[in-house]
């Protein structure tokens, strides 16, 4: 299965869910934190990843639920976009307590190695659906970065998926999103880690 994600940075927050509001509804309020722990470097790249997610907020309901999840990606470039390409994309080994997660890894000799927190997001749905894309794309709140949107589309036919993908920054080329990167959120918080 491949998946295509692209992410974009929104100025002002909330004068854009406005904005969006007229064409979108809100349909999923969350909020989490994921904890990355690492063995050795190759972790760093983004492309095998395990981590803690913190739910605080899930399908809407406030929450107290950690899960360990596990992901391991092969890149693929179709021009300027970046594709996933996974065989079972973001596996769920355990959900139990944050202490019963944290012990989880660390058992199986994981360091932790930093936390990407976000306080707010919410899943946008369009009010009348598009039969070009998913019709649906998040925007959120996360710390140290402000305001991001991502729009992610899934499919075994890469050209597919790639046309989905350019209708919905089309679509949000309309609410004036203009800079679009297909950066893993790992790499875009990183690069700007170093810029601090």
């Amino acid at each position: 299965m491949l998946e295509c994600e692209i992410r974009f940075k929104i100025k002002e927050g909330k004068e854009f869910l406005k904005r969006a509001s007229k064409l979108c509804r809100i349909v999923e309020i969350y909020s989490f934190s994921d904890h990355y722990f690492i063995r050795g470097p190759r972790w760093k790249t983004g492309s095998t990843s395990l981590r803690i997610r913190e739910w605080r907020i899930k399908n809407s309901k406030r929450v107290k639920i950690c899960e360990v999840l596990f992901s391991k990606t092969k890149e693929k470039r179709v021009g300027n976009l970046r594709m996933k390409q996974s065989s079972y994309g973001k596996l769920k080994l355990f959900e139990g307590s944050k202490r019963e997660c944290w012990k989880l890894v660390e058992e199986l000799e994981f360091k932790y190695w930093l936390t990407i927190r976000k306080p707010m997001g919410y899943v946008l749905e369009l009010k009348r659906r598009q039969n070009t894309w998913s019709s649906r794309f998040v925007c959120e709140k996360i710390e140290k970065l402000g305001w991001w949107g991502e729009v992610e589309e899934h499919g075994k036919n890469i050209k597919a998926v790639k046309r989905r993908i350019e209708a919905a920054m089309n679509f949000l080329k309309g609410l004036g999103v203009n800079e679009f990167t297909s950066d893993p959120l790992l790499t875009i918080f990183l690069r700007c880690a170093k810029m601090r």
